[in-house]
């Protein structure tokens, strides 16, 4: 072995291969785990989908979700972020009056549900998500707190 590297060379004949190296494992799963759910839906999701996607190993997704479940409540937290990223940049596009502000925040609710239908129906009618889990209830009490707050202040309160 070379003492200036860390890997013996390979004898002839052996087929090259790389060391196993994602970057960051977990980002990569999401962004796969958002894909496999936009074309499968939730009914067809699995981890295994996830990882083929992601090109690791079917194991590999347990480093970072424990489970199917932990995985969808990870993609719907991120979900909700985006939800509300959209209803902002309809509210700025929009007068400060309190009507406009609720109307874009509508439209900024519509236009995500459009843009992403897979992700919406498990942000709001899947029972395969834990709200239990400190991320997601953030991120969804976050997006109803602005509701709240929208209404109040179009009622004036």
């Amino acid at each position: 072995m070379n003492p200036t590297t860390t890997r013996p060379k390979p004898r002839p004949g052996t087929p090259k291969t790389s060391p196993y190296h994602h970057g960051d494992l977990r980002a990569a799963l999401l962004k796969a785990g958002e894909e496999v759910l936009e074309e499968s839906g939730i009914e067809g999701f699995s981890l295994r989908a996830v990882a083929k996607r992601a090109g690791v190993s079917h194991a590999a997704p347990a480093h970072h979700f424990k489970d199917t479940g932990a995985l969808l409540t990870a993609l719907a937290a991120i979900g909700y972020r985006r939800f509300m990223a959209t209803q902002d940049a309809r509210q700025a596009e929009m007068g400060e009056a309190p009507g406009d502000q609720l109307v874009a925040s509508g439209v900024g609710y519509v236009e995500f549900a459009i843009a992403h239908p897979a992700l919406f129906r498990l942000m709001f009618s899947s029972n395969r998500t834990d709200y239990d889990d400190r991320e997601l209830s953030e991120a969804s009490n976050a997006a109803f707190d602005r509701l709240v707050a929208d209404v109040a202040r179009f009622r004036g309160k």
